[in-house]
């Protein structure tokens, strides 16, 4: 079962400031969530095979959006595409050593990879996986002053509502349009610096505490 003190201690671990009535409330929540996952537990489950997440879908590039970058892979020879995680893809479709599939990254190494990206797309092909998916990597990679171009889903819509500075691209044109825009240095700077002060007003642990609480709350009352 979960401590006061091991409350204490991963809230200091996630700068989180609690008071004694949020500390208690807490440890009961998650205590409560351990209990389910104890439920859970019992089911018998020695004929279904291990998976990754309960649909059979995986992160793959919208056929909109492979002719825009493939085009712009081969007017921009300075450009190199970088496809990371489980992505299925066809490299064959862009120039040649120009685009390359990377295994996922350990999370304490993706710091450096998104510091040396020029701009993070996320071009999702529409389904029920892809609408799922938070707007986590919009976050990440702006904390680092990297910029977004994205397919828009539910979640990216509202950080876009909330000022979030991520370019939404809905056709091939819009693509190649941001694309082209991306190579602009000052925007690029401009929309990066942008990025970084809004992942540090809306992307820290602290300015969401009441909304995990929220979360928590719900999980553990399911």
């Amino acid at each position: 079962m979960i401590s006061r003190e091991d409350v204490v201690h991963v809230a200091r671990l996630a700068r989180l400031e609690l008071s004694e009535t949020e500390i208690e409330r807490m440890r009961e929540q998650l205590n409560g969530i351990l209990r389910y996952i104890d439920k859970l537990k019992e089911l018998d489950v020695s004929g279904v095979e291990p998976m990754a997440h309960a649909l059979p879908l995986h992160n793959v590039l919208r056929e909109d959006v492979v002719e825009p970058i493939r085009r712009f892979l081969i007017d921009h020879p300075e450009v190199r595409l970088e496809l990371v995680g489980a992505i299925r893809a066809d490299l064959s479709m862009f120039p040649e050593g120009r685009a390359a599939l990377l295994p996922p990254v350990p999370y304490e190494k993706l710091p450096t990879l998104i510091a040396k990206s020029w701009v993070n797309i996320a071009p999702l092909c529409s389904s029920q996986y892809a609408e799922g998916k938070s707007a986590l990597k919009l976050l990440e990679a702006a904390a680092f002053g990297c910029p977004t171009l994205a397919s828009a889903n539910d979640d990216v819509r509202r950080h876009h509502a909330q000022g979030a500075p991520v370019r939404l691209c809905e056709t091939a044109q819009d693509w190649q349009r941001e694309l082209l825009r991306s190579l602009d240095m000052s925007q690029r700077m401009e929309l990066g610096q942008a990025a970084r002060r809004y992942a540090d007003e809306h992307g820290m642990a602290q300015n969401s505490l009441d909304a995990w609480q929220a979360l928590v709350l719900e999980g553990a009352s399911a």
